[in-house]
C-alpha cells in the first residue's frame, strides 16, 4: 500500500492542469511514508486522486508525478515507458545513430535521462525516487534494446540536492572509449566517460540542420563554445569553406581536431582556445591576431546555461547581450547568426529581446529566419514551462545605415 500526500486545499489546480511537480509549500500532510523515493498517491484536499508520485521530503519538488493514475514504479511499468518512448524515436529519428531515448518528464519518467549511441547507452539517474529503481532500470534497457554497454553519468550536482552521492561507470559491458557515430553527416567520436553531460549535446541536432539549410555558399564559419566541433562540422559537411572554433576546454579542442581530421578536414578549420567574450570583444575590436578572422559569413552562439536560477536571470541576460553583440560585428553583412539558450529562466520572447538588445548595442539591424527549439526526440510537457529550456534564433544580420 503506498504512501499518501494529501494537497492543501486550491493546491490541485496546477497538477490537475498538468503539470508534474508537486512543491513542498503545497503539501498539507504526509501518510505512510518514511524514506526519500518511496511512491505515493497525490490527493487532493478533498481526498481525489491526481496521480502517482515519488516523494522527497528533503527537496523543494515534494513530489513527481510519473502517472495519472493509481500504479507502482514497477519493472512493468518502466517497460511500458521505454517501449513508448522508443516507438516515437523510431519514427522521429530514423536515419539517426544518436538520440535522446528518455527524456525525464517529457517522457513520463521524471528524473531518467537515457541517450543512444549506437548500440551504447548511457543513463543519468538524477532523483532519489529513479534511484530506488535502479536496478530495474538496468535490467529493461537491456531487455527493450540489448545495447552492447549501459554506461552510468549520474554524476550531475544536481543529485546532491536529492541526497544522493555522485554515481558513474559501466552498468553493463565496457564500452569502447571513444567509439565512432555519424551525427549531421560527420562522423564524430564519442567518449561518454569524459564528455560534458551523457557525451554529446543532441537536443540541438534538428537545429544543426536547419543551419545547414540556410548555410551560405563557400561560408566562413566562427562557432563559438564549439565543445569537440559538432555546429562548425556540420556546417563544412553543409559546404563550408572553413570554420573557426573557440572554447575554453582543452580537451574538448583536441576533440574537435581530432573530429576534423577523422573527415579529412583538418587544415580547413582552426581552434583557438579561451574565453569566449572576451575573445569576440577583442576580435570586434580588430586587436591582433584577430584581425584576419574579423569577419564571418556565419557566427554560432550556443553556450552553457547563464542563468543557473531566477536571481542570476539579469545578470545572463547582460552577459548574453553583450557577447550577441560582439557576434553580430564579426559578421558580414547579409551573414547569419545562429544565437541558442538552455536557460530555462529565460523564455523564448525575453530571448527575442536580448537579441534586439545586441542588435541595438552593435548597431546592426537583424531578421529572424528561423527559430530553434528542441529536437523531437527531447519532449517537452505542454503544461511544465520547465521542461521548454532550448529556445533559438537564426538571424540574417545587417549593418545599419546605407552600406548594410
Amino acid at each position: 500500500m503506498p504512501g499518501r500526500l494529501i494537497l492543501k486545499p486550491q493546491e490541485h489546480r496546477r497538477i490537475a492542469a498538468g503539470h508534474l511537480w508537486v512543491f513542498s509549500n503545497e503539501v498539507a500532510r504526509v501518510e505512510g511514508v518514511a524514506d526519500a523515493g518511496e511512491t505515493v498517491q497525490v490527493l487532493s484536499s478533498r481526498r481525489e486522486l491526481l496521480g502517482s508520485a515519488y516523494y522527497n521530503p528533503h527537496t523543494l519538488i515534494a513530489a513527481r508525478l510519473y502517472s495519472r493514475r493509481d500504479e507502482a514504479l514497477d519493472v512493468d511499468f518502466l517497460g511500458r515507458r521505454l517501449e513508448e518512448a522508443l516507438a516515437v524515436r523510431r519514427l522521429a529519428c530514423r536515419g539517426r545513430e544518436a538520440f535522446r531515448w528518455v527524456n525525464s518528464e517529457g517522457d513520463g519518467l521524471p528524473g531518467l535521462i537515457a541517450d543512444l549511441y549506437a548500440d551504447v547507452a548511457v543513463v543519468q539517474i538524477l532523483t532519489a525516487g529513479m534511484e530506488r529503481v535502479r536496478p530495474l532500470i538496468v535490467e529493461q534497457i537491456e531487455r527493450t534494446l540489448h545495447p552492447r554497454a549501459i554506461y552510468d553519468r549520474s554524476d550531475a550536482a544536481y543529485r546532491a540536492l536529492e541526497g544522493l552521492a555522485p554515481a558513474e561507470g559501466p552498468m553493463r559491458g565496457e564500452p569502447p572509449i571513444p567509439f565512432e557515430i555519424s551525427l549531421d553527416g560527420v562522423r564524430m567520436r564519442v567518449d561518454v566517460v569524459r564528455g560534458q553531460k551523457t557525451g554529446l549535446f543532441l537536443d540541438q541536432a534538428e537545429n544543426r540542420r536547419r543551419l545547414q539549410a540556410l548555410l551560405p555558399p563557400n561560408a566562413r564559419v566562427l562557432d563559438c563554445f564549439c565543445y569537440i566541433g559538432t555546429w562548425g562540422l556540420a556546417a563544412l559537411a553543409a559546404g563550408a569553406r572553413e570554420v573557426t572554433g573557440i572554447d575554453m576546454s582543452a580537451w574538448a579542442l583536441e576533440q574537435a581536431e581530432a573530429n576534423a581530421r577523422l573527415n579529412g578536414w583538418a587544415d580547413r578549420c582552426r581552434w583557438v582556445r579561451g574565453d569566449v567574450a572576451e575573445v569576440l570583444q577583442a576580435w570586434a575590436g580588430g586587436a591582433a591576431g584577430g584581425a584576419a578572422q574579423s569577419k564571418f559569413d556565419v557566427v554560432i552562439l550556443d553556450p552553457p546555461a547563464f542563468a543557473k536560477s531566477k536571481k542570476h536571470v539579469p545578470a545572463a541576460e547582460r552577459a548574453y547581450t553583450a557577447i550577441a553583440a560582439s557576434a553580430m560585428r564579426l559578421v558580414v553583412p547579409g551573414g547569419l547568426l545562429a544565437a541558442c539558450s538552455c536557460s530555462q529562466h529565460i523564455d523564448a520572447a525575453r530571448f527575442d529581446q536580448i537579441i534586439a538588445r545586441a542588435a541595438r548595442d552593435a548597431q546592426c539591424r537583424c531578421r529572424v529566419l528561423a527559430r530553434l527549439g528542441h529536437s523531437p526526440d527531447h519532449p517537452a510537457v505542454p503544461a511544465m514551462p520547465e521542461t521548454t529550456y532550448l529556445k533559438g534564433l537564426i538571424v540574417e544580420v545587417r549593418k545599419s545605415g546605407k552600406e548594410g
